[in-house]
């Protein structure tokens, strides 16, 4: 069966955004792209202004040879507030700080601001996947009924922590977390370059109060994936990969890359040989409810999505395409081993939300 954690909100919605993307699709032009409008504030708080110029350090290459620079984030030395406390209550200091230029102060912004802006959606998406009221439920075989009444009970046990977690947050206030991530992205903090360039923030409905962040996106996200993945976030292997090869039916950063299935395939591959492996049967999850990307995480499905990319496109490589395809694979083995490790993403987010609060810390 296939798994669906998430409800489409908007087809129509989405085929404007993705059309809106592909028009024009030219190579990346270097980062910094052209100051973005800053929104308009709620009352009471601060908008996000365009991020100011940060340092350049390296200027890696994206895949149609274009020199690209990249950024680093300014250091913090104050820690972020705790985790678990109230939205309101921290608001106002992570505005303050991330106007200053901590970037992971916006990060923080926005990865708590699209935790409230999506709670309405995911209140209802909770409801449409119960399997009490969902269509033909009663047919289906028991360890998928069994599967889908966990999945219910933990969307339904977030929607319920963020409630309250959101208490006092205006939509206003909420509708500024694109703003917030493409600040802290194009300052260098790496989760949120990844979470940009991905672009899953695309499907918030607020993105229609900041058309300029669309534009930003198709000119900025492919030197964004590029920079993230050559500073070690390997979860863009499967991102990139697949927006290369154009393997993946909702991948946003295919509309705005060059298609290059050599170099995709490449990074499937290897985003396959370092995905832990497919247990045989996902584990039956019991009370409380496990975090719904741990859970992703556990039932191998992240693999899963890997290997059947992998298996389409590799189908159609000749022979002397998929030796260029290997070659390319031990060369960003030999590059992803010499890094540091990167820490595994927040497994506390849940659909629709952009990354978790945990992964600014980074």
């Amino acid at each position: 069966m296939k798994r669906r954690v998430a409800i489409a909100a908007a087809g129509a919605a989405a085929l404007g955004i993705a059309t809106w993307l592909a028009v024009g699709r030219a190579p990346a032009p270097a980062m910094p792209a052209p100051e973005v409008a800053a929104p308009a504030a709620a009352a009471g708080h601060t908008a996000p202004a365009p991020a100011p110029p940060a340092r350049a350090v390296a200027t890696p290459a994206t895949a149609d040879g274009v020199a690209v620079a990249t950024t680093t984030a300014p250091t913090a030395a104050l820690p972020l507030p705790p985790l678990d406390g109230p939205v309101a209550g921290i608001l106002a200091d992570l505005e303050k700080r991330a106007l200053a230029g901590d970037a992971r102060a916006a990060c923080r912004l926005a990865a708590e601001l699209s935790r409230c802006a999506t709670l309405p959606r995911r209140r209802e998406a909770a409801s449409m996947f119960d399997p009490a009221t969902m269509a033909g439920a009663a047919n289906r075989p028991a360890q998928d009924r069994e599967w889908q009444i966990d999945m219910a009970a933990r969307m339904e046990n977030a929607v319920e922590r963020d409630a309250t977690h959101c208490a006092g947050i205006e939509r206003e206030q909420a509708r500024q977390a694109p703003a917030w991530l493409h600040r802290a992205a194009r300052a260098g903090h790496l989760p949120s370059m990844s979470a940009f360039a991905v672009g899953a923030w695309l499907d918030d409905p607020a993105i229609v109060h900041h058309p300029a962040l669309v534009e930003a996106y198709r000119t900025e996200a492919p030197a964004m994936a590029e920079a993230a993945l050559a500073a070690g976030d390997r979860g863009m292997l499967l991102a990139l990969g697949s927006a290369l090869t154009g393997a993946a039916m909702r991948s946003r950063l295919a509309e705005v890359v060059e298609p290059d299935p050599v170099r995709g395939h490449a990074l499937l591959r290897l985003s396959v040989d370092l995905a832990p492996p497919s247990p045989a049967r996902a584990p039956t999850v019991t009370p409380p409810p496990a975090p719904i990307r741990a859970q992703w995480r556990s039932d191998g499905a992240e693999r899963m999505f890997a290997e059947r990319r992998l298996a389409r496109v590799e189908a159609a490589l000749d022979p002397a395409q998929r030796a260029a395809s290997a070659a390319i694979a031990t060369e960003w083995r030999v590059r992803l081993d010499a890094l540091p490790p990167q820490p595994p993403p927040d497994a506390r987010v849940d659909p629709g939300q952009y990354l978790g609060a945990a992964d600014c810390a980074r």
